[in-house]
């Protein structure tokens, strides 16, 4: 298409010579004068150049080539002048009016060349807004497959009354309203609480949102200022953060009521050699005494003490590399060093493919309770000397009567024997009295202080049994244990049963507190007897005591001929206050506390071994002390 270019200038002349240097090169349009250019424009649209006179009737040539400029952006403007007027034009070029100037009078290669000049600018100009057009276009086409093809809703609305322009298509799925009535509808009437937002990050705030169904979604809104056909609007993204809300809030209720509980939570790094921790509640805090700063990045051990058991070391040791949850009672000790019972209970924690990340403990002070537990145990181990004083009256009673019909013996046969000696009688020749009181006053010694030692075994029995003892540990032989509790409860088996013992000679020591494993076995015997005794079998049954070792532990059995343990009852065994006695014969506390001093207190293993009408045999077994 052939350029445009209109010649403005109110001297006929000056107008035709342009046409004559020109030669029909481009199309060439003439005006005398402004205000005739601006009508020519109108009519015909911007043209491609434009050369204008300076001074002109009515409107001059700077104004027509401002308002050219204002209105045709494009087309490039050209002014002419002379030379008196060289400094109005200079000032035009300088304030981006014209694109060049020519000075009176005009030659032909002057003019020819400043007009291609001129013509090769705009088409420049036009080629670069095409491009930028179609740039645009490009653009524009991005965005509208953006704006309808995301995943999230999105809208513009208005920026003065907020009022929906446009809405893509998920917000119809999501919301439920239909495009037209988006389209009658502001961002306010979807609020459920209007004016209500939570930031939640640069540009980004939460809001509640109404579903035309009338069902409250959290959205996690963006609003980004646009222009929108001609008007300022905002561009708005909104997320659907439902679940995640719902999620962020059970996790804060999560952390609210590990703050809240009084036990101790402790996370560690099982990925690390060393287990350190690397979260602690402010349960912990409170219970030991350390802050969270001084002991993340440490391991547990710190809570350790003097008087911490190696037994429930080595319980939380072995689970740790079984990987496998453990509950253990250990002594340790806050940061101020007093020590404390902590009932320790932890367990493994593995992420979504099963590997082994992290260990959660949770601890609890179990002071207090351990404290009443001592007591219970030594008022049961003083209740079962009560249950035990009838039989072991008699035990005593037996030896304490030959003692006194002996003793009574002796004293008579020394008074005749004085008596004698007295008067001067001689012994008579036979020597019959003689002969009797030396056959007879040996025979009593030897069952007198035989008498004496039974006496003086029960009182050692009961002493060892009754003493409260002390919370140190120390090497316990299982043997003596045990024959202790034969001597003490004896008044308690010997008219149901026999009792045999098989005690390893080589049986090393277990490192335990020997008061509480006497009452452990005490009950275990008891239990045997009674369990004989309700048999009603005429004839005597058998206990069986026996000791060995296995590997790294020392293990003893107390087998029993009785009635054997029902099926149905096993799983309630250890359980408290579970007896099958009449009411009054029995507490339920006899097995439950063995349980109890084997497993939580010893680091050890207590179970049974039962056959209806057979009997039933009961299996302890306990670290050997490798000191």
């Amino acid at each position: 298409m052939t350029p445009i270019v209109l010649c403005v200038d109110d001297e006929p002349e000056v107008l035709e010579a342009y046409r004559v240097f020109l030669n029909a090169k481009y199309f060439m349009v003439t005006a005398g004068d402004g205000r005739a250019a601006l009508s020519i424009l109108e009519k015909l649209g911007p043209v491609a150049v434009i050369v204008s006179d300076l001074n002109m009737p009515g409107l001059s040539g700077v104004k027509l080539l401002a308002t050219v400029r204002e209105r045709y952006p494009d087309t490039v403007r050209i002014l002419a002048t002379g030379q008196t007027e060289l400094a109005h034009a200079v000032q035009a070029v300088n304030d981006g009016h014209v694109f060049r100037f020519l000075t009176k009078p005009l030659t032909n290669a002057t003019f020819t060349a400043a007009v291609a000049a001129a013509v090769d600018q705009y088409q420049l100009i036009v080629s670069d807004r095409r491009r930028t057009e179609s740039a645009l276009q490009a653009s524009e086409e991005r965005y509208r497959q953006l704006f309808e093809a995301n995943p999230h809703s999105m809208w513009v609305s208005d920026a003065a009354d907020r009022r929906f322009l446009a809405v893509n298509d998920t917000a119809v799925r999501q919301y439920g309203y239909t495009r037209e009535q988006f389209l009658t509808r502001t961002v306010a009437s979807v609020e459920a609480l209007e004016g209500h937002a939570v930031p939640r990050g640069v540009g980004r705030v939460l809001r509640r949102h109404r579903m035309a169904n009338g069902i409250v979604h959290d959205m996690e809104v963006a609003d980004n200022p646009i222009e929108f056909a001609g008007r300022k609007a905002y561009l708005t993204l909104a997320l659907d953060v439902t679940a995640q809300v719902l999620v962020e809030e059970s996790l804060r209720l999560r952390d609210r009521a590990v703050g809240a509980a009084t036990q101790g939570i402790v996370i560690t790094d099982a990925l690390h050699p060393d287990n350190p921790i690397i979260y602690v509640s402010p349960g912990f805090v409170r219970l030991t005494g350390y802050s969270s700063a001084e002991v993340v990045g440490r391991n547990c051990r710190f809570l350790q003490g003097p008087d911490t058991a190696p037994e429930a070391l080595s319980q939380i040791r072995n689970a740790i590399r079984a990987v496998r949850p453990c509950t253990v009672e250990v002594l340790n000790y806050r940061k101020d060093r007093t020590p404390f019972w902590n009932e320790l209970s932890f367990s493994p924690v593995h992420d979504d493919a099963g590997r082994l990340t992290n260990f959660v403990a949770v601890q609890s002070d179990a002071t207090g309770r351990h404290a009443l537990e001592q007591q219970l145990r030594q008022a049961q181990k003083l209740e079962s000397i009560g249950q035990l004083a009838a039989g072991m009256a008699h035990e005593i009673n037996t030896p304490i009567q030959y003692i006194g019909d002996n003793t009574a013996f002796l004293g008579e046969a020394f008074q005749s024997l004085a008596e004698q000696l007295s008067r001067g009688r001689d012994v008579p020749a036979d020597g019959s009295d003689l002969k009797e009181m030396l056959e007879e006053v040996p025979l009593a010694i030897a069952q007198t202080l035989e008498g004496v030692r039974h006496v003086s075994r029960l009182v050692k029995a009961m002493r060892e049994f009754a003493h409260p003892g002390t919370e140190e540990k120390v090497a316990v032989d299982l043997n003596a244990v045990l024959e202790t509790v034969i001597a003490v409860a004896r008044g308690e088996w010997k008219y149901h049963a026999d009792l045999k013992t098989d005690f390893s000679l080589d049986l090393p020591p277990v490192r335990g507190l020997p008061g509480e494993l006497n009452q452990v076995f005490i009950n275990l015997v008891v239990n045997a007897a009674h369990a004989i005794g309700s048999t009603g079998r005429p004839e005597k049954g058998t206990i069986t005591l026996s000791t060995r070792r296995d590997g790294d532990d020392v293990e003893a059995r107390v087998t029993d001929t009785g009635c054997g343990i029902a099926r149905e009852i096993r799983g309630r065994v250890f359980d408290p206050f579970f007896t099958t006695k009449p009411i009054g014969q029995g507490t339920g506390q006899g097995l439950a506390l063995a349980h109890a001093v084997v497993v939580n207190r010893h680091g050890g293993t207590i179970g049974f071994e039962s056959e209806i009408g057979r009997g039933t045999t009961f299996v302890v077994r306990l670290p050997a002390w490798k000191n």
